[in-house]
C-alpha cells in the first residue's frame, strides 16, 4: 500500500514537473531538464516494480540508474555553495524521497530475473496442482 501511494506522489510531481518545463518552453535551461527526467523515471521505476511491468530492459534499468546517481551527485556539489546546516538538510532529504525509487530501479535492473523465475515457477505449480 506504502508503495502505490508513493507512485501516486512520483506520478503527481512527474506530471507537475513536465507541466511546468512546457509552459516555460522558451526559457527552459539544460539544468532544469535532469529533475524533470529524474521524477519521470522514478514514477516509471516505481510503477513497473510495484505492478510487475516491464517498461525497460535490464540494461536499460542499469544504466538510467548510472545515469540518475551521477545526476544526483553533481547536483549535489552546487548545494555546497550555501550554508552547511541547509546542504545537509537538502541532499539529506533528496536521498530520502528518492531512495525507495532508487531501491526499484535496481532491483529492475539487477533482480528481475529473480522476480521472473518466482513468477513461473508460483504459474507452474497451480498448473501442476490442477491437473
Amino acid at each position: 500500500m506504502w508503495w502505490k501511494i508513493y507512485f501516486w506522489i512520483l506520478a503527481i510531481l512527474a506530471a507537475w514537473n513536465v507541466i511546468a518545463l512546457v509552459l516555460q518552453i522558451l526559457d527552459w535551461q539544460v539544468s532544469g531538464v535532469f529533475p524533470i527526467l529524474a521524477s519521470v523515471l522514478y514514477a516509471l521505476a516505481v510503477y513497473a516494480y510495484i505492478y510487475k511491468k516491464h517498461i525497460f530492459s535490464q540494461q536499460k534499468w542499469k544504466i538510467w540508474l548510472v545515469i540518475v546517481l551521477l545526476g544526483y551527485i553533481l547536483r549535489w556539489s552546487a548545494f555546497w555553495q550555501v550554508d552547511l546546516l541547509t546542504s545537509i538538510l537538502l541532499i539529506f532529504s533528496m536521498i530520502v524521497f528518492a531512495l525507495p525509487a532508487w531501491y526499484c530501479m535496481y532491483r529492475l535492473g539487477f533482480g528481475m530475473k529473480e522476480r521472473v523465475n518466482v513468477a513461473t515457477d508460483k504459474t507452474s505449480k497451480k498448473k501442476v496442482g490442477t491437473k
